[in-house]
């Protein structure tokens, strides 16, 4: 694949910037209309998603021209974090809604919400084999569930203040 680094905007912009040039310019695959929160891509670097305050989570493919993304309205609230499974099936999502959700990318539909947070979840993502998902949030806490059965494993509550990040 191209070697190519993504990126999110402020004014929700979503660009690709080429490193095989002297002089990259980037190009624009389009926008939200609230500021961009999260950027991932799927192992293949086929795909890229965007989370954004907007509410919304954006699948684009990875070429360098304007499209019409997949569109995710799983949320009510801005979206701060999403990721892409190994094997590009599920898409990833939290938002300041306290859930962590996971969609189908084949099918373009709501799959599971996972259930437990008690304030704005953060940071969410997925093992390398997807078999397990982490989040952490505004309620001080770090979550280990099972992405299978959509269930809590595990929860961590020695933190002081919000956990912002998990991998």
């Amino acid at each position: 694949g191209r070697q190519q680094v993504a990126c999110g905007l402020e004014d929700g912009g979503v660009l690709l910037w080429p490193l095989a040039t002297a002089r990259p310019r980037p190009s624009r695959l389009g926008s939200h209309q609230g500021p961009v929160t999260s950027v991932a891509t799927s192992a293949s670097g086929e795909l890229i998603a965007t989370a954004s305050t907007d509410t919304t989570v954006k699948v684009w493919r990875n070429q360098s021209a304007r499209q019409a993304p997949t569109e995710f309205r799983v949320h009510f609230s801005p979206v701060r974090c999403c990721d892409i499974s190994s094997n590009a099936r599920l898409l990833l999502t939290c938002a300041d809604d306290k859930l962590v959700k996971m969609s189908s990318l084949p099918d373009r539909r709501f799959a599971a919400s996972l259930i437990g947070h008690a304030n704005w979840v953060l940071s969410a993502h997925f093992s390398p084999k997807a078999e397990r998902v982490v989040s952490g949030g505004d309620d001080k806490t770090v979550r280990l569930w099972d992405a299978e059965r959509h269930s809590s494993l595990c929860v961590w509550y020695d933190h002081e203040g919000s956990v912002t990040c998990t991998r």
